[in-house]
């Protein structure tokens, strides 16, 4: 897995703002993708197709490092949205759904995984299948290097360490 530079951190830590659970989600992102400046392809029909991008982002055009981490940083902020929805109609049901994040703002286990089906999609790449697993692993890595502190270059990781 890739180690970031501080530039890229700081990046991160701006675009995450005070979320320590955003944060080092789209640090576990970052170091899983590992890609490099998006490229177009042409697909099908002639229609444009993108590959690599420091973040995995293929939908869309987005051929920077801002432009990548504003997807990636969208994708997890639209999926805490649906999982919660999905959480809260459970919780009518003897068997309560579990939310994204727990008490201390850091994303649950279940939360990755399901952000990583849909992310990067076992049927369109079959490498896919191990995506949920090493994201969740690096994941706990980020908490792991993030409690032990002085947290990643960008500030707010004291404030955000005390408030988790």
């Amino acid at each position: 897995m890739a180690t970031l530079d501080p530039d890229e951190r700081a990046l991160i830590a701006a675009e995450a703002d005070a979320d320590i659970g955003l944060r080092l989600g789209l640090l576990a992102l970052r170091r899983l993708e590992n890609g490099g400046p998006q490229r177009e392809i042409r697909g099908e029909m002639d229609r444009p197709r993108f590959t690599g991008g420091e973040f995995g982002v293929q939908a869309l055009a987005a051929p920077t490092f801002p432009a990548q981490l504003r997807i990636a940083a969208a994708s997890f902020r639209a999926a805490e949205k649906r999982f919660n929805a999905v959480a809260l109609a459970q919780a009518r049901k003897p068997e309560a759904g579990e939310t994204a994040r727990r008490e201390s703002g850091l994303y649950t286990e279940a939360f990755l995984r399901a952000f990583s089906i849909r992310y990067a999609p076992p049927k369109d790449d079959p490498r896919n299948r191990v995506h949920a697993g090493l994201l969740v692993q690096i994941y706990r890595e980020e908490v792991v290097a993030w409690r032990r502190g002085p947290g990643p270059p960008g500030g707010g990781a004291a404030a955000a360490r005390e408030a988790a």
